[in-house]
């Protein structure tokens, strides 16, 4: 069972907005809200909410790793 306040931690933790995650998953921002302000959340909306999540922290660790070896590149040239 899932809170909508656990879901929210975990949105702000990522630091994201509700207009980004409404639109990865396919919904308007009031939807989010909605979701995150209710004392129960069902497995599905859970599930559809978290795997869009995910597809940011993917990114977010695709990003840095881009800087990391622009890093190394750039050190190596010194």
């Amino acid at each position: 069972m899932t809170t909508g306040t656990e879901l929210k931690l975990e949105r702000v933790a990522a630091l994201l907005k509700t207009g980004d995650l409404a639109a990865r998953m396919g919904v308007s921002s009031s939807r989010v809200s909605r979701i995150e302000n209710s004392a129960i959340v069902t497995n599905d909306a859970a599930q559809r909410y978290r795997s869009a999540l995910a597809t940011f922290r993917t990114v977010t660790a695709r990003a840095a790793e881009a800087i990391q070896n622009i890093a190394a590149i750039r050190s190596s040239e010194m």
